[in-house]
């Protein structure tokens, strides 16, 4: 009935103490509120009540003189030494032992903190800001989250958060979920910390496990982390629902795998750049050089999908590495990927989308800047038709060639901008389907499409072209349609002037019709 009512059950349910018989007094007005209601059609009216003071806990911070909590007497308010941000969590690894030194190994006061919180239900633990060496791997427990200080990895001052170095892992090669860094269960969240692997030389990099992965079938969240030089960085497989939001990662040899998740799937602002690394050993003065560490995250992909029931990506940013988006044939189940990319920016890449295998589905991308050094799409074999990808209202840019499609599935632009290629738009598609419809082609080069023999037909409509396309069609039962040709001149001048009978082509197989 009023605003201070709903505040005492909040707080009855946190684990305030009110006294009986003030509690018996709001349940009996309560009462008597509805019977009047029903008994009648005139307002009733609320009499006043006296709840009491509510005592409010003082937030607890790294300069306060006693920061435990040993007889663990209910939630704390901890306050950050690195923003405005405050935490309320039942447990601190301080209270476990952890010393944050960097020295001594933490990783047994971590997980008797997770496990205390697991036995009570579920709980918050609280790493304030520090350097935790874990030397054991952490199993995050069902309904346990672990809190650090955080600033993200692109603002100042991030290497002074919430900091765990990995002492664990070192040269095993295993790339099971069984063996990774922090293993996470139903329900459990993994937020504000840095991870750092100390022993990772970027000269001559050291395999480790993955950083991340899940430890049995359901849900868990990893959000507010920088994941600083991992080797490899978040498996997700035989799983369901999982948010990852947030997070910034260096990564020698992939960044993501996911596979074999039947629930929506959710990727939401992550970052994976050499970046992130070179800017951790710049603030602390590491060993590992700018130069070295861009040329160890040089083979990388930051992103590998096997078997996936839609997935969401949103604000993606990829950089300085090998293949930024990697759809391939599942490892633990039948089917490949569908899902949808929404704002995404891939630079400074040799790949920005690299197919081996697409669901029936496919995938879509909408409003993404895409700029790669060899090819923007490339396509392999088993991308069969009738999969397809569909990009939308995105731009493209590319060293050599900007779509490679070598499967028989179909590749759909619209209203989308290629603003510059080296040799070609659309090369060596030797099968499948090409549409652009609405798109703008920048760059004053005519050489557009080099369609294969086995292609199975192209269709451009309402096009801007710089200057008047070329194409070339190798193929004698597929046709190329030019329509609505946005140019000065007539089409059909132009038209007339073309010669489609080139080396190793008869202008019988030379299928390409321009209408205006």
């Amino acid at each position: 009935p009023d605003v201070r009512l709903r505040q005492n059950i909040r707080n009855f349910k946190g684990g305030t103490k009110v006294k009986k018989k003030r509690w018996i007094g709001i349940l009996l007005s309560l009462v008597l509120g509805v019977c009047t209601a029903c008994g009648g059609g005139a307002e009733p009216a609320v009499p006043a009540l006296d709840y009491g003071e509510i005592e409010i806990p003082e937030a607890v911070t790294a300069e306060s003189e006693d920061m435990t909590n040993t007889e663990n007497d209910g939630p704390q308010l901890y306050q950050s030494s690195l923003s405005q941000e405050k935490v309320i969590a039942g447990y601190n690894v301080m209270d476990y032992g952890a010393k944050a030194d960097g020295v001594s190994d933490d990783a047994a006061a971590l997980q008797s903190a997770i496990n205390a919180a697991e036995v009570a239900g579920g709980g918050v633990v609280y790493m304030p800001a520090g350097k935790y060496l874990i030397g054991a791997q952490i199993d995050l427990r069902k309904g346990v989250s672990v809190y650090g200080e955080w600033i993200p990895a692109d603002q100042e001052g991030f290497e002074d958060g919430t900091t765990l170095l990995v002492g664990t892992g070192k040269n095993n090669l295993s790339a099971q979920a069984a063996d990774a860094f922090i293993r996470m269960y139903e329900g459990s969240k993994l937020s504000r910390v840095n991870i750092y692997y100390p022993d990772q030389n970027a000269a001559s990099p050291e395999v480790y496990p993955y950083t991340i992965a899940n430890g049995e079938y359901l849900g868990y969240t990893v959000e507010c982390v920088n994941i600083i030089n991992a080797y490899r960085g978040i498996l997700v497989a035989q799983h369901n629902v999982v948010m990852l939001d947030n997070i910034y990662m260096s990564v020698i040899s992939e960044g993501f795998y996911s596979d074999a998740i039947y629930d929506i799937p959710r990727y939401m602002n992550i970052h994976v750049s050499a970046d992130v690394w070179a800017d951790y050993e710049a603030a602390t003065q590491g060993q590992n050089s700018e130069a070295d560490i861009r040329n160890a995250v040089a083979g990388a992909t930051a992103f590998r999908f096997g078997k996936i029931d839609w997935a969401y990506l949103y604000n993606i940013c990829i950089s300085d590495v090998n293949i930024g988006v990697r759809f391939e044939t599942s490892t633990y189940a039948v089917g490949a990927f569908n899902g949808q990319f929404n704002a995404m920016n891939v630079s400074d890449v040799n790949y920005c989308f690299s197919v081996a295998e697409l669901a029936t589905i496919g995938a879509i991308v909408s409003s993404a800047d895409l700029s790669a050094k060899i090819s923007a799409v490339t396509t392999e074999e088993d991308f069969k038709y009738p999969a397809q990808i569909f990009f939308n209202n995105s731009q493209f840019s590319s060293g050599e060639v900007t779509v490679c499609n070598e499967g028989d599935g179909a590749l759909l632009f619209t209203e989308c901008t290629f603003r510059e290629w080296g040799e070609c738009v659309f090369d060596n598609v030797t099968m499948g389907y090409i549409n652009a419809d609405s798109c703008d082609f920048e760059q004053e080069s005519s050489l557009i499409a080099h369609m294969g023999p086995d292609v199975v037909g192209s269709m451009f409509v309402n096009c801007t072209f710089a200057v008047y396309p070329t194409m070339y069609n190798e193929s004698a039962s597929s046709e190329i349609y030019i329509k609505d040709l946005n140019y000065e001149e007539p089409i059909e001048a132009f038209a007339a002037t073309q010669n489609f009978d080139r080396p190793a082509r008869s202008a019988a197989t030379d299928k390409i019709y321009y209408a205006s």
